[in-house]
């Protein structure tokens, strides 16, 4: 007879009833197929390059080069593996977020916010000093006092006279108390700010949309009394902020947490709500879609994502905090499972809990890792099912970011400086082990007996190394407590295509889960199942 060992995650809040896992193997239906269904190995990796110090904390296509901020330092990438160091954000730890337009690049590190130019480099955004201009000179900013040097001024920094409303950049760094300007806009006693006053520093997310850059401050560190605020640059002007130029997402009076990009639409995540806004070409610029309002906000900042045309993050509302929800337009559904919240529900952390989205292979997969937990969940939005997706010894999975970059992978490491490419012949991570287990449902007939005479599994054979990968099966008798002893075959070798992995005389049981794992670098794809059982009631 067929055993359906093919599956997902599924383990219930009690392992009697459900104990289904599936780790480093993903889904894929086949309904036309010889099986139906078949269990695919994650991708492995290897490390393309190291990038400072690390951990790696995000990365962007910008131009044609990659740009990744490393610890707090912000390199580029060119396709060819060379990196290039441009400056230092000043929060090694915390969120961190960028933004590009056609030629500026925008990251806030929810303590300052910066805008590189290939042509200016790595300035800071907001107010960094202020003063008053002791002398009159064409296309300087002058102050006896001033310590522009020591200040860490660079050029292209904007400054502004905030005794007027201009501004100009700086383009040379004269002395400690002089700086040249590309615009004549001081005379002697005019007030001065060294960079923007109107930009909130303790913006935490970034997004650009149709011509504006546009940042929270969870922080009001502008002052105005209002957790739910949000501020956008002047017109493809990410260095210039009026103060003016904010709005209030406030249908619920919920801490603004984040913000997302959707089309054209901005998406404003709450702590329990969401309102969806859009840019009317009016005064204000931003205003809300009447029907973009949902009651389900926001339980980890970093966990929103873009996936297929939808939004999926990790919710909280009134009612609690912890399911998957994926948002059609502007209605949710939960897409955590109750195995997935059972679990979620366990941790006792999860608003450090960060996501992305990638696609491998014909499938979407939003990727979301509890780091207190040193978990990491895959929503497989192609197949509609979840599994976990684990590196060696540590638990979770080791990458932190995701970015396509010359039709490549990139992959961050989440505690260093390396990025690694995937590759689906790369049957380790970067030379380390990877585990592949797969944990069945449970296999019973009412209260009868089960006489297992052989199981026979079924793989892609002829597929492993040079030489023989091996395939352990175990299973348990008392719903997942405990377990018998190791059983190991050869998988077989490159080009062995009659290999049969058969296990014989495998005793009896009412109830029983089975558990095969494989360590081996070999190309595991599991198809089915096969077992002689014979059934006795208790009377036989």
């Amino acid at each position: 007879m067929k055993l359906p060992i093919i599956g997902t995650f599924d383990t219930t809040s009690s392992i009697n009833v459900d104990s289904q896992r599936s780790i480093n193997w993903y889904l894929e239906k086949s309904p036309n197929g010889r099986n139906q269904a078949a269990l695919y190995p994650t991708p492995g990796s290897n490390a393309k390059l190291i990038v400072g110090t690390g951990p790696i904390r995000t990365s962007i296509v910008f131009g044609n080069l990659l740009y990744v901020v490393s610890g707090q330092d912000l390199y580029s990438i060119s396709a060819d593996g060379t990196g290039t160091k441009l400056g230092s954000v000043s929060a090694s730890g915390g969120h961190i977020s960028m933004a590009t337009s056609a030629t500026e690049l925008m990251i806030v590190d929810s303590s300052k916010g910066y805008i590189y130019t290939t042509v200016d480099g790595l300035v800071e955004i907001g107010s960094t000093d202020t003063g008053t201009t002791t002398a009159t000179t064409a296309n300087k900013l002058e102050d006896s006092g001033g310590t522009f040097i020591a200040d860490g001024v660079v050029v292209g920094t904007r400054v502004f006279n905030t005794t007027g409303t201009t501004s100009a950049k700086v383009t040379a760094i004269d002395s400690e108390t002089v700086l040249a300007i590309d615009t004549d806009i001081f005379v002697s006693g005019n007030t001065y700010s060294i960079g923007d006053q109107d930009f909130p520093n303790g913006a935490s997310h970034v997004i650009f949309v149709e011509g504006y850059f546009l940042v929270n401050d969870p922080d009001n560190t502008q002052g105005l009394g209002i957790d739910g605020s949000f501020f956008w640059s002047d017109l493809r002007a990410g260095s210039s902020w009026l103060g003016t130029n904010f709005a209030t997402a406030e249908r619920d009076p919920d801490k603004l947490v984040s913000l997302e990009k959707s089309h054209r639409e901005v998406w404003l995540f709450g702590e329990t709500s969401t309102e969806i806004w859009y840019n009317s070409g009016g005064d204000p610029v931003f205003t809300p879609l009447q029907s973009g309002y949902i009651e389900w906000g926001l339980a980890a900042e970093s966990s929103t994502a873009r996936l297929n045309q939808t939004m999926v993050w990790l919710s909280r509302n009134a009612h609690g905090k912890g399911l998957v929800v994926q948002a059609t337009g502007f209605k949710p559904q939960v897409i955590s499972t109750r195995a997935v919240d059972s679990a979620i529900a366990g941790y006792t952390t999860i608003d450090d809990a960060s996501a992305f989205v990638m696609q491998w292979k014909g499938h979407t997969w939003y990727v979301l890792t509890f780091p207190t937990e040193s978990v990491t969940w895959i929503y497989d939005d192609t197949e509609k099912v979840w599994f976990e997706w684990s590196s060696w010894d540590i638990g979770r999975s080791r990458y932190s970011t995701h970015t396509v970059f010359d039709g490549i992978h990139y992959m961050g490491d989440y505690t260093t400086g390396k990025m690694y490419t995937l590759n689906d012949s790369a049957y380790q991570e970067d030379g380390n082990i990877i585990e592949r287990l797969r944990r069945t449902s449970h296999f019973f007939d009412d209260d009868n007996i089960l006489f297992y005479n052989s199981v026979d599994i079924e793989f892609e054979y002829g597929t492993g190394g040079s030489t023989d990968g091996q395939v352990m099966l175990r299973w348990s008798d008392d719903f997942g407590n405990t377990w018998s002893k190791e059983y190991w075959k050869p998988i077989g070798k490159l080009g062995d295509y009659d290999t049969h992995l058969k296990w014989n005389r495998l005793g009896s049981s009412r109830d029983r889960v089975f558990e095969i794992r494989i360590t081996d670098p070999i190309k595991p794809i599991m198809i089915a199942g096969y077992a002689k059982i014979k059934s006795s009631s208790r009377s036989d």
